[in-house]
């Protein structure tokens, strides 16, 4: 899917976005570069030794002899920096820029150009990745409230644990349900639910459920490839949460095996937004999957640009599905994720 992410840089914006690159929309065109409104001819984007890596195909540029890598970072002052490479008649040229204040970058609405993001807060979001990439181990803690058909579970303690080992990330995440005898959401008195990740391409299940004494009884086990897991996801939602057999077949009914990996990043980042310490997205994740839906989240950071919070709203199967959250995110606990999930495995 990442393969397939097109760029959607107007032409205009690109020639106003930096101080002193003095060149007409009609010289850019003159290039070589192909299309009017915009390009979609990004290969990849990948993230390498902390900064953003963009691989443009060459048929963007009539002049150019192979793929075009673009390394987007911040510079010593805190700016957003360009750095480009390209061949051209066999040499190989190296292009520098600096974006500048209040520039305007990255249209959301592809039929509009009055929505736009700062340079200077996307500057900002690179300086807070960087900074928060520094640690090696996360821990992420808070509570969840989850509406399913109109019920509504609140209360629900979510810790997610990762320690990044040779650039690879271990997870684990804990999810608990509050013990109740009577409850009209799952088909248990509630449980704790473990989610192994071993830093590959495969996933553990762990379920342990509340007797109706309040103590945790055995576990269930689910494994699965992330293959697995994105063709069904739903199978193991159900399985997270042990939802009662109403809310089940109300999903299941509800459900849409349709995805769309080709979607254009254009449809699923609506909006972003930088105020007081916090980066706030609208994402739209229908496109990629039919069985979700918005995604609105904030990010904060702390006095060090680190991502200290995470909080929103996610929308699954329609509006059917419902869960918000608020989290604390903690760095650098000397945490041992990488031998705990081993273990499970």
């Amino acid at each position: 899917m990442a393969e397939d992410i097109y760029k959607f840089i107007t032409l205009p914006n690109v020639a106003k976005l930096y101080k002193g690159f003095d060149i007409s929309y009609e010289e850019l065109q003159n290039l070589g570069i192909k299309g009017d409104n915009y390009l979609k001819f990004i290969k990849s984007i990948r993230y390498d030794s902390k900064n953003l890596v963009v691989d443009v195909d060459s048929s963007v540029l009539s002049i150019a002899d192979g793929d075009i890598v673009v390394i987007i970072s911040t510079s010593e002052d805190g700016k957003l920096k360009f750095d480009i490479d390209l061949f051209i008649g066999g040499k190989n040229f190296s292009i520098s820029l600096i974006a500048t204040q209040g520039s305007t970058f990255l249209p959301f609405d592809l039929s509009s150009e009055e929505e736009y993001m700062k340079v200077d807060d996307l500057a900002v979001l690179c300086k807070a990745f960087n900074a928060t990439s520094e640690s090696l181990t996360y821990r992420i803690s808070g509570t969840a409230e989850i509406t399913a058909i109109g019920l509504i579970e609140r209360g629900v303690n979510v810790e997610v644990e990762v320690e990044v080992v040779d650039d690879i990330p271990y997870f684990i995440m804990t999810i608990e349900r509050p013990y109740r005898i009577l409850n009209s959401v799952y088909s248990d008195n509630g449980g704790i639910t473990n989610i192994y990740y071993d830093g590959g391409n495969n996933l553990l299940f762990e379920r342990k459920s509340y007797s109706r004494l309040g103590k945790l009884q055995s576990s269930e086990y689910r494994r699965c490839t992330m293959a697995e897991f994105s063709e069904n996801p739903i199978e193991y939602i159900e399985f997270i949460f042990n939802f009662n057999v109403l809310i089940e077949i109300a999903i299941e009914d509800a459900a849409d095996k349709g995805i769309n990996e080709d979607a254009p990043i254009g449809d699923i980042i609506k909006g972003f937004s930088y105020s007081g310490s916090v980066f706030n997205f609208d994402i739209d994740l229908y496109p990629l999957d039919h069985n979700l839906g918005k995604l609105n989240i904030g990010i904060g950071h702390n006095d060090s640009y680190e991502f200290s919070s995470l909080s929103g709203a996610v929308y699954m199967l329609g509006e059917l599905f419902e869960i918000t959250f608020d989290f604390n995110l903690d760095l650098d606990l000397g945490l041992n994720v990488k031998n705990n999930v081993v273990a499970k495995f």
